[in-house]
């Protein structure tokens, strides 16, 4: 999870390409209809699926998460939202909300 211009992770990506690891650059500021996801806990664990603009793959076969400098998270639905608004949405993804199942 990172940037598109982090280059320090197109380096780590391309590594990993080379030892043929499955990759999938997600940067949480693409949700929308280039980053979707749909994940559902059930009684044998998550399931569901994440779909960028260039791969899907199954939420399952998801397993370390390298999470490094993501793109602040900026929606149309936070005009005019009060500063302390603002800032949970700023903030939730640095507290590790995403760090594995």
């Amino acid at each position: 999870m990172t940037s598109l211009e982090d280059v320090t992770a197109d380096l780590v990506i391309e590594e990993l390409n080379g030892l043929g690891a499955r990759v999938v650059r997600v940067d949480p500021a693409d949700i929308g209809p280039e980053l979707m996801f749909g994940v559902v806990l059930g009684p044998c664990g998550w399931t569901g699926s994440l779909t960028t603009a260039s791969r899907a793959v199954a939420f399952e076969e998801i397993e370390p998460v390298h999470y490094r400098r993501p793109s602040p998270w900026l929606t149309p639905r936070l005009e005019g939202a009060d500063e302390r608004r603002r800032a949970f949405v700023a903030a939730e993804p640095k507290l590790g909300g995403l760090s594995g199942k």
